[in-house]
């Protein structure tokens, strides 16, 4: 079915177009592209193969006004299609025009939602993953901060549907450094006491993220207690709060 779609939207533009060498490459397209390149061992016909061919040579001349979604398909695809030197190209664009930074991890600023269904921030995220993964499996650095995008999106944001979360799962256990094999808990001192989740009454840790949550009452409230020191053992990341909370009359408050 795909294969006669492929074919019948090339005849379609290709009855219609005055310059078959202009940008022809539609969404669709790339798409059609993407998902042959998993499946190289199955045949297609001597037209598909043509057309193809044309698509291919489509996507090395123009793959620079795609977007990010689709850049990420085509290097996959040229990559998987041995044209590493396309593949490359587009690889460092993509990292030329991203940004980076402790808190947020990399990402890119045009990354955001839109009216069409190929602009979704979390599938796209998640496709470039996949492409830095396969396309430079080395660079660890690079794909660990790809990733710590995606978890940082996740405190503020709900992936709100289940392609997202999938996606989203899948390029957050494809490669990269191994955040789940680490057990070790963040250590947590506060007012010179070592915070032991197991001993506090109520307190449950969640299994594999090792998230939990504790308070004090205000009689069992310290001075000393606003030192705290945190150590993180291990690889990966970890994030958590601390509120000091207080109670005034109203009348009190300017």
């Amino acid at each position: 079915y795909l294969d006669d779609e492929f074919v019948a939207e090339y005849e379609q533009m290709k009855k219609y177009t005055s310059n078959i060498d202009d940008d022809h490459l539609s969404t669709h397209q790339v798409h059609y592209l993407y998902m042959r390149s998993f499946f190289p061992e199955i045949e297609t016909s001597k037209k598909v193969q043509e057309i193809t061919a044309y698509y291919t040579k489509q996507a090395q001349q123009y793959w620079t006004s795609r977007g990010l979604y689709a850049q990420g398909m085509l290097a996959l695809t040229l990559h998987r299609m041995n044209d590493t030197n396309t593949a490359n190209k587009i690889i460092r664009a993509l990292e030329e025009n991203s940004i980076t930074n402790d808190e947020l991890g990399m990402y890119w600023k045009s990354n955001t939602s839109s009216w069409f269904w190929y602009q979704a921030p979390i599938e796209t995220q998640s496709l470039l993953i996949e492409a830095f993964s396969e396309i430079k499996p080395t660079d660890v650095e690079t794909i660990d901060n790809l990733k710590i995008w995606l978890l940082k999106n996740k405190q503020t944001n709900q992936w709100s549907t289940t392609k997202a979360t999938t996606e989203a799962v899948y390029a957050l256990l494809l490669q990269g450094s191994d955040w789940l094999s680490v057990t070790d808990a963040v250590a947590v001192i506060i007012g010179g006491e070592k915070l032991k989740p197991s001993t506090l009454e109520d307190v449950k840790v969640e299994a594999g993220t090792g998230y939990f949550k504790t308070a004090w009452n205000g009689n069992e409230v310290a001075p000393k207690m606003g030192e705290v020191q945190i150590t993180k053992k291990g690889n990966g990341i970890a994030w958590g709060a601390l509120y000091w909370q207080y109670f005034e009359d109203l009348d009190q408050i300017t």
